[in-house]
């Protein structure tokens, strides 16, 4: 499936078409084929099966067949904008800030992605996707944790973190004690902050 799409052969409409109206005919040829494997792997009566499965299936199939033409043109219509939005959307991903410091340092880079969390940008990472950046207090945890390879320090570079409360001054002696640990935590670095980088604060 996989090679039939990367050769674009689905995006062919008279294929859809064919595969959708394929749909159509498995549900009324094999409609009784269908209820008995059903009624074996979850002991569904065959009414059922009719009602929750196979009409539902070949009506969608239907629906899609018939409406096909006008969401290849709804998609035609609204390529340009999303092309339009994806070029502006560029810009931001690399930023004057970020494309004066990847010149500075002679790199080239293919940006592939944006990532707001931590966790969706570990795992991207951790298909082995492409290199990502992550602060200096962070580096032992990537290693030790997920066996992701440090390459170097990005110098120039700093995180900044935030901790908001709605009071003026902290009070509850837990929420104390959590910001006087990460101010020592800060203060002193951690990961590649132990061979003297520090993240900023």
């Amino acid at each position: 499936m996989h090679d039939v799409f990367v050769g674009g052969r689905t995006r062919d409409p008279s294929w859809r078409i064919e595969q959708l109206r394929g749909i159509e005919r498995l549900c009324d040829e094999r409609e009784q084929e269908i209820a008995e494997a059903l009624a074996q792997d979850l002991g569904r009566p065959a009414f059922d099966s009719w009602l929750a499965d196979v009409a539902p299936t070949k009506a969608e199939a239907a629906y899609a067949r018939k409406h096909l033409s006008a969401a290849d043109a709804t998609r035609e219509r609204f390529f340009g904008w999303a092309l339009g939005m994806a070029r502006e959307a560029e810009s931001a991903v690399v930023g004057p800030d970020q494309a004066q410091w990847l010149a500075r340092l002679d790199i080239h880079a293919l940006i592939v992605g944006e990532f707001e969390d931590y966790g969706l940008l570990r795992e991207f990472a951790r298909a082995g996707h492409g290199l990502i950046p992550v602060p200096a207090l962070q580096v032992d945890y990537f290693t030790e944790l997920y066996g992701l390879k440090p390459i170097g320090i990005a110098e120039g570079v700093s995180v900044q973190f935030y901790a908001l409360s709605i009071e003026r001054k902290i009070k509850h002696p837990a929420v104390a004690a959590i910001v006087q640990s990460a101010r020592q935590i800060f203060a002193s670095g951690a990961g590649w902050g132990k061979r003297g980088k520090s993240a900023k604060r």
